[in-house]
This record gives C-alpha cells, sequence and structure tokens, in this order.
C-alpha cells in the first residue's frame, strides 16, 4: 500500500517533566509535530517508501500515531524512539494496527473503485447502445442474413424455356405445381419424348398428366410421393402404348418435390437435374446411356476404350418410361438441403447438349425470367441444323 504521508524524523528534547509552558499547543488542523522537526529540503519533499517493502517492516503490522485529528505512519521508528515519545508526548496514543486490517481496507477500497470503474462502464455502453442504430454485418445482406435464413420460411419463383429448335414437333412435356398445393410443396417434372419414335409428343404429355394429376391425389413425405408418381407415369404410357407397342416409343422424366428447404427429385433417361450454387453448377442426377454399360465392359478388359468412344449406340437410353418394366432409377439416399440463392434446373438434353458448362452458368447466374430467356438466346445463336427441342425449368430460391 502506497503512502504520501511524511515520515518522521522527529528527536524528542531531553527529558523533562511536561508542564503547562513547555508542552507545545497543536493547532487542530495542522500536524502534531513542531515545525522545527520536518526535515530540511529544496522545496521537494522525499519520496515515500513503502513500510510493506522495507527490509525490516514489522511483521505483525503498521504501526500507526494518531490522535484526534490526524494520523502520521511512524512504522520505521526504533523501538527507543517510539519510548521516548510516549514520555515526551504523553497525550497522544501509540496502538499495533494489524497488518490484516490494513490489508482489508486496501482490499476493499480497490474492490470499491474496481465496482465504480465497472458501473460507469456499464452505463456507458448502455447509454451508446440506445443512441446508435444497430446495423447488419457488412458480410450480410438483407436477403442472406444468417438468423432470417434460419427462420423466415423459403419461397420459390420459376421461370421456363421451351422451344422446339429444328424439330419437326415439340415432344418435350413439362409441368409445375400450381398454388392450391403449396402445403405439398412445389412439383416439377420434365419430360423428353423419344425423337424420331412416333408418338413422342403424347407419350411425354401422358406421363406429365399422371404426374400432375397423381400430385394432386397423393398423400406423404415427398419422397415417397415421388416414387407413387413414376409408377402412375410408367402405367399409364405402357397401358397407351399397349403390350405390343412397349419400347416402340417412351420418354424420359426428371421430377422433383422442393418442400419447406428441402428438395426430392428422381429421374428416368438421359434429361437433368442440376444445382446452381455459388456459382458452381452441379450435376445431381445420373443419365440411364448405354456409354456407362461399354465403359464398364472396358474397366473389365471386355472391351477396349476405343471401342467404347467409336460405339454408336453409347448415347442410347437404358432405362426409359415406355419399355415396360424400368430397369434403372435414379433416386438419391436423401433429400438435397436448399438454401437462399440456389436455383435448381431440370433440362432436356437439347439444353446441356448445345451449351457448353460455362455458358449455361453463366446463363443461370442471371435473375430470374433472365436466366431462361439467355439460356434460348445462347442456343438460338448456334444455328445448330439438328437442334433438339429443349426444355428448361429454373427453380430459385429466395
Amino acid at each position: 500500500m502506497e503512502t504520501n504521508e511524511l515520515k518522521s524524523t522527529y528527536t524528542p528534547p531531553e527529558a523533562t517533566e511536561p508542564t503547562e509552558e513547555n508542552t507545545p499547543d497543536l493547532p487542530e488542523e495542522e500536524s502534531p509535530m513542531p515545525e522545527d522537526a520536518l526535515p530540511e529540503t529544496d522545496g521537494e519533499l522525499p519520496a515515500a517508501e513503502d513500510p510493506l517493502s522495507a527490509a525490516d517492516a514489522d511483521a505483525e503490522g503498521l504501526l500507526i500515531l494518531y490522535d484526534e485529528e490526524g494520523k502520521l505512519d511512524l512504522s520505521e521508528l526504533s523501538e527507543e524512539t517510539l519510548a521516548e515519545l510516549r514520555e515526551a508526548l504523553p497525550d497522544l496514543r501509540i496502538d499495533l494496527f494489524p497488518l490484516w486490517i490494513g490489508l482489508g481496507v486496501l482490499l476493499g477500497i480497490l474492490l470499491g473503485a474496481a465496482a465504480m470503474v465497472l458501473t460507469r462502464m456499464l452505463f456507458r455502453r448502455k447509454k451508446s447502445a440506445k443512441a446508435e442504430p444497430v446495423s447488419a454485418p457488412a458480410a450480410y445482406s438483407s436477403t442472406e442474413d444468417p438468423v432470417l435464413s434460419q427462420t423466415a420460411p423459403l419461397t420459390v419463383q420459376v421461370s421456363k424455356l421451351h422451344e422446339q429448335g429444328a424439330r419437326s414437333s415439340q415432344q418435350d412435356s413439362f409441368a409445375v405445381s400450381v398454388d392450391q398445393t403449396a402445403s405439398k410443396g412445389t412439383l416439377a417434372v420434365v419430360c423428353d419424348g423419344m425423337g424420331g419414335l412416333k408418338d413422342g409428343d403424347k407419350v411425354s404429355q401422358t406421363a406429365v398428366s399422371a404426374v400432375l394429376n397423381g400430385f394432386l391425389e397423393l398423400d406423404g413425405v415427398p419422397d415417397r410421393i415421388l416414387l407413387g408418381l413414376l409408377a402412375r407415369a410408367n402405367r399409364a404410357v405402357n397401358h397407351l402404348l399397349g403390350p405390343t407397342g412397349r419400347r416402340s416409343s417412351g420418354t424420359t422424366m426428371v421430377a422433383g418435390i422442393l418442400k419447406d428447404d428441402l428438395f426430392s427429385y428422381l429421374s428416368v433417361g438421359d434429361s437433368r437435374i442440376s444445382l446452381l450454387r455459388d456459382g458452381e453448377l452441379t450435376q445431381l442426377n445420373r443419365e440411364h446411356i448405354f456409354y456407362h454399360e461399354l465403359a464398364i465392359d472396358a474397366i473389365n478388359d471386355q472391351r477396349s476404350f476405343r471401342e467404347v468412344w467409336d460405339d454408336s449406340r453409347r448415347g442410347a437410353l437404358t432405362s426409359f418410361i415406355g419399355m415396360g418394366e424400368l430397369k434403372y432409377i435414379d433416386v438419391p439416399p436423401r433429400a438435397l438441403s436448399v438454401r437462399r440463392g440456389d436455383k435448381l434446373v431440370l433440362m432436356t438434353d437439347g439444353v446441356y447438349n448445345a451449351l457448353t458448362e460455362e455458358e449455361l452458368k453463366d446463363a443461370l447466374l442471371l435473375p430470374t425470367g433472365e436466366d431462361t430467356a439467355a439460356l434460348g438466346a445462347m442456343i438460338a445463336e448456334k444455328h445448330y441444323a439438328q437442334q433438339d427441342n429443349y426444355t428448361a425449368v429454373v427453380l430459385t430460391i429466395s
């Protein structure tokens, strides 16, 4: 504990009997020491030493000399000097002030000061918080706020592209669920009637109608609903073609249900479902084409890789609606978790075969409506003589 009180260097006079003449009068508000007892200085007081750090400090406590009005720290006085003080100044009392009490007082003062500082800081902070508006972190926009993304429901915007290309008829079909099915989520389905085969347009339309009508009737979780919709579509097309017409025509299908923040999907054939997230385009499903079987044969040394690339059948479908019993379907093990800013794209091969990956991505990065318009413009600018029908449905999550 630091002290700024003067150390006494008082030397008592020769012992005499105290009388009224030789007993000094002490002013009420002045030091009990006579002026001639103060050390001679050049106008500056000597620096006080911490009595607790002195080598000869009394281990039991601090010695305090005090009267009714003031007190002096005389902890460094010798026993002889103290004895002389008792004889010379009988009106004063000299007590031993315990060290633990002094330390307790010091600790109380320090804690009180700390409490005052803390209270003042909290008051200023509270006052500042009331006065200044709180702004969102610069890294987030109002639509990207992390708290908002966890509480506000997701919404979906739909844009579409549906063109005939260079073909004589439009054999692509698609549908998106209307608002009355919002409690079940949003359904999107795209079918590509097999070009070159008869009634490709009717087959794709039949499949889409079966899916849309079934969605209005079926209840349950989206994954199971989708399997039921595929079964209905396959039965409807097989019935349309009849026992002898199977494999004479058919259609691909990609379908998905977006409910809350989950997207469930499945596919048959070579139409695609892709996800645009953070500027990257990712294909979600696997195409059912003969190339995959040829590649497996080459890996197993049953044919050469040159034969794989030269085989004209490598793009032929190995599974499609209308072949009777389906050979393959593509279903993920779990639904895809989506977030704001994602785009889900369902498209036929007339779209992804006409454009590069970068062209697809550049178009899809545009706002809703502009994205599909850009896709159509890019394909039209290619002027492909054999341009297939091309259809795309884009679901933008916001």
